[in-house]
């Protein structure tokens, strides 16, 4: 069996030599284009790739002639032509628990920094340093409110969404989610996705990026928040319409926003406009932990896989 592996997966020298008990390895970090992905995959039998880098489309899988099997280096997997892999006879797997806590913990971090205005506060002293005086005005766009007794509307209760309810709670919040089917989660109020919105003092994403979930939070979504409530995604970018976001942020219909992945990354993106957005570079998984979690992961996927008997499968 030859296994290439194409991405950078944080593989340690443990990690080659179970890989290299299994059949040949070729290691690349650096595969960024269709022709690489199709040259490198040639002869091969199981890849693993960064599917947001390597291409994983139409034209690589129908150049690859020998490819049984994929395990991608991360949870999502929306960049990969699932029906073109199937087509090939290819099975693909991802990693779905190995950035788990580090998310969960991320998105509450983003909570706490955008209720209680941690960013901009930090920003003023740094350019002068002082101390909060209540009865100056000029300081009211800083007040912020506790989570203890307020309300988390998560979209979306996969593994993450459930650490993430679990520690809210630990805050003395109340959880209402929307998952598009219901899961039988006794501590967790499920609702519609309409009433998460309209009733919740914070809402959370973390939903997988699919066809059905691009801009579901969208104009009349985002209509339902409160005024003072603020919306945090960890999720994908595409999940939220950033024109409808831009515009309640614009209006100053909702409090504010924490967001971990944008739409389009270029300086143009509105987001990037408003003090009361914090927006980070797609940095919530990334610990010392998920690192060690991610190469564990996509080892014990191929070995699986050579045992014939693989796991966690991608399926459509």
């Amino acid at each position: 069996m030859k296994i290439v592996v194409l991405n950078e997966c944080f593989l340690q020298n443990d990690h080659i030599a179970r890989l290299k008990r299994l059949g040949e390895l070729q290691v690349y970090t650096d595969t960024i284009t269709e022709q690489q992905t199709i040259e490198r995959l040639r002869n091969a039998d199981v890849a693993i790739a960064d599917c947001f880098v390597a291409p994983l489309n139409k034209t690589v899988f129908d150049n690859t002639h020998t490819l049984k099997y994929v395990t991608v280096n991360s949870t999502g997997f929306d960049a990969i032509d699932l029906e073109a892999a199937k087509a090939k006879n290819i099975l693909l797997s991802n990693i779905p628990e190995y950035t788990t806590e580090a998310v969960a913990e991320f998105a509450l971090a983003l909570m706490l920094a955008t209720t209680r205005h941690i960013v901009q506060m930090n920003k003023r002293v740094h350019e002068k340093p002082y101390e909060i005086d209540p009865v100056d005005t000029l300081q009211l766009p800083l007040l912020g409110f506790d989570l203890q007794g307020k309300t988390l509307g998560i979209i979306g209760l996969g593994r993450i969404g459930q650490r993430v309810a679990a520690i809210a709670q630990g805050f003395g919040m109340k959880i209402l989610a929307y998952n598009r089917s219901p899961k039988n989660i006794p501590t967790i109020t499920q609702v519609s996705l309409e009433e998460v919105m309209r009733r919740s003092d914070v809402v959370s994403i973390h939903t997988p990026l699919t066809p059905e979930t691009e801009n579901m939070i969208g104009e009349k979504e985002l209509a339902l928040m409160r005024p003072h409530a603020v919306i945090i995604n960890t999720a994908r970018g595409k999940i939220i319409d950033t024109q409808a976001l831009a515009k309640v942020l614009e209006d100053k219909k909702i409090g504010g926003a924490g967001i971990d992945t944008l739409a389009n990354w270029d300086k143009q993106n509105p987001l990037l406009l408003f003090e009361n957005v914090i927006v980070t570079p797609h940095g919530a998984w990334y610990t010392k932990e998920t690192l060690k979690n991610m190469a564990n992961t996509i080892v014990e996927n191929v070995e699986a896989y050579a045992k014939g008997q693989p796991k966690n499968l991608i399926s459509l």
